[in-house]
């Protein structure tokens, strides 16, 4: 690792962040530490939550949550509905919930409908919270922005225009190529040409740009003048999530449980996002509810997105083998994780866009049932060299009985002889090496600290 010879402010723009970070937020905050043990002054700022709406600490980190004016009334609804619930005021608690809502709805309808009728799918009132933001911070070196949300980059490209700072973007999904982002395929093709010159912009501001390899191809072929900009990274999420959480809460309470499993099923685990055009959860649904007919399992969904409704009626209709769990603060999603027998994971449809949760899935050692759409996916690959994984195809659509049922009993098969190992974080490591925050965070280093830079 490289180390520091001065002092320098580097400011992180990025998705929700810690305590609680989206799957972009935890990238982050797995490198910023280590940023800042090497000497650079690291400030984040991040999409707010409503239980943060000022600057905070965590960890050491400073970062500084920010909202469009929709956002942050939303937010104070919310909160004033919750302070007078504690106080015993239900029907105005309920009042401001409501009020909560349609905010909500309403930001969210106007982001639609904004998205084709706007020349460029970027949010105004956001891009203006990030760049008031950033503009208040002073003696900055270098910023970095992340993919997503896109207002971030849009925001860090105007400041660093305006005050000549050094920009870095960090490309881990598409934003030209992302057709969830722009709605529907023939708004994404309408828009496609203005969307290809906000990327040349900001590849131009950029003196370097952070890609991860799923990306690169993209980049390559449309912007070849750029090519020597370009570096590839991984998903910096490889971390020993056992040893953090030992080390957080204690070996006791991490084994909490464990040697009393009275029930004796096998707990399956599956945390995420599901998104329509992304990703469902109805195959693994269709296959996990045969294969509970051959071995006793319980499957717990810790997830979020526009796919609850089918999670929950799956547990209504079969209680005792799924759970719908929503969504839950990372640290207990974490725990619980670790609690658990086999983890199970679903790729995306999208080819150009890669899961990061699958770096913690291999983090924890633990046996891991992946499924996915495309014969070409990467993370297949990934998932073969892993000793406790295996692949299973998803096919959309009517499924005959006997394909669930030749799924199924490859699945038995496999945890007869799977379900009750582990393997340790040092194998893993040696497996996925790139995957290492250390390494996305030598790369910074050496580009910060580099004389073309």
């Amino acid at each position: 690792m490289i180390e520091c010879e001065k002092q320098l402010h580097v400011v992180f723009l990025t998705a929700e962040y810690l305590p609680n970070p989206s799957q972009l937020g935890a990238c982050v905050a797995n490198v910023v530490p280590i940023l800042q043990a090497k000497g650079l002054k690291v400030t984040v700022i991040a999409s707010g939550r409503e239980d943060q709406l000022t600057p905070y600490e965590v960890e050491g980190q400073t970062i500084i949550p920010v909202f469009s004016r929709l956002q942050l009334l939303k937010a104070k609804c919310s909160r004033k509905g919750q302070r007078l619930e504690k106080a015993g005021n239900l029907m105005q608690s309920k009042v401001f919930g409501k009020v909560a809502q349609l905010i909500f709805l309403l930001d969210r309808s106007l982001d639609y409908l904004k998205s084709f009728y706007q020349n460029v799918n970027i949010n105004r009132g956001r891009t203006r919270a990030f760049f008031q933001a950033l503009d208040h911070l002073k003696d900055i070196q270098v910023i970095i922005p992340t993919c997503f949300p896109i207002e971030a980059v849009a925001a860090a490209y105007s400041v660093s225009h305006s005050r000549d700072i050094r920009l870095m973007p960090y490309f881990l999904d598409p934003f030209a190529d992302n057709v969830s982002l722009h709605r529907t395929e023939g708004n994404q093709n309408r828009k496609y040409n203005n969307h290809l010159n906000f990327e040349r912009s900001v590849l131009g501001q950029s003196e370097r740009v952070l890609l991860l390899e799923h990306l690169s191809q993209h980049f390559k072929e449309t912007f070849p003048n750029f090519i020597d900009k370009f570096i590839e990274v991984e998903h910096p999420m490889l971390v020993d999530i056992r040893q953090r959480m030992e080390e957080g809460l204690g070996v006791a309470q991490l084994t909490e449980g464990e040697g009393d499993k009275t029930d004796k099923k096998l707990k399956l685990y599956c945390a995420g996002s599901f998104n329509q055009k992304i990703r469902t959860p109805n195959y693994l649904i269709s296959i996990l509810g045969a294969l509970a007919h051959h071995i006793p399992l319980q499957v717990d969904f810790y997830t979020a997105g526009d796919c609850e409704k089918v999670i929950r009626e799956a547990a209504r209709h079969n209680p005792d083998v799924f759970k719908a769990n929503g969504f839950i603060a990372k640290q207990e999603a974490d725990l619980r994780m670790l609690r658990s027998d086999v983890l199970v994971h679903v790729c995306n449809k999208n080819r150009n866009q890669s899961p990061s949760k699958i770096y913690e899935y291999f983090s924890s050692g633990l046996p891991l049932i992946n499924f996915y759409y495309n014969d070409d996916d990467p993370l297949i690959e990934k998932v073969r060299i892993y000793p406790l994984g295996i692949n299973i195809k998803i096919h959309e659509g009517e499924n005959p009985p006997g394909e669930l049922t030749e799924v199924v009993d490859q699945l038995v098969h496999w945890l007869a002889d799977h379900a009750e190992q582990c393997i340790s974080f040092s194998e893993v490591k040696n497996l996925y090496s790139s995957a290492l925050p250390e390494k996305t965070a030598a790369t910074m280093l050496q580009v910060i600290y580099s004389d073309n830079f």
